[in-house]
């Protein structure tokens, strides 16, 4: 288990795979999938944005929590989709 820096968030490896980020109230944010295997360790970047996590699969997967860049990002996709395709309205 790892908080972030700001003491906001909780990062909790898990057995079953996955990453959970709960909020320091104990209500669960979200649930990361991923690894193929139980996940060994999880670490916050210094500013909190990147969360690291570590699998006994061998794998390492670095989570951008930046929801106001991943909202960025989903919404100019929408806007390319959308003008590629004529079908949208």
């Amino acid at each position: 288990m790892n908080f972030s820096p700001n003491g906001e968030i909780l990062a909790a490896a898990n057995w079953d795979s996955t990453v959970k980020l709960w909020s320091r109230e104990g209500k669960l944010i979200k649930t990361l999938n991923g690894h193929e295997a139980p996940v060994l360790s999880v670490s916050f970047s210094p500013d909190g944005q990147t969360l690291a996590s570590a699998s006994d699969d061998n794998t390492i997967i670095l989570w951008n929590l930046h929801l106001d860049d991943l909202l960025n990002r989903g919404c100019g996709w929408v806007n390319n989709y959308r003008k590629r395709n004529n079908n949208c309205r």
